[in-house]
């Protein structure tokens, strides 16, 4: 089965498609499964690194915690596919 983009992902997780823009632009650059689940190194970053500087996530812990999610299901499917 293949990776689903970062966009499914996000989708999938409940995470609004603001967010995706967001992490598709600077500083993050982000556009990869990969290149989001290895940018944080737990998932408390989600929320310092990215969600902080988001103002649209202002007073949205639902959408945080959406978004936390995500980033757990991202580093998932990247340790699956390292096993293989």
């Amino acid at each position: 089965m293949a990776s689903p983009s970062l966009t499914q992902l996000l989708a999938d997780n409940g995470v609004p498609a603001v967010v995706d823009t967001y992490l598709k632009r600077k500083p993050w650059f982000l556009t990869t499964v990969k290149q989001f689940a290895n940018y944080f190194e737990s998932k408390g970053e989600v929320g310092t690194l990215f969600a902080s500087a988001v103002p649209e996530l202002t007073d949205k812990g639902d959408v945080v915690a959406d978004i936390k999610q995500a980033w757990r299901a991202a580093e998932s499917l990247v340790e699956r596919g390292m096993k293989r």
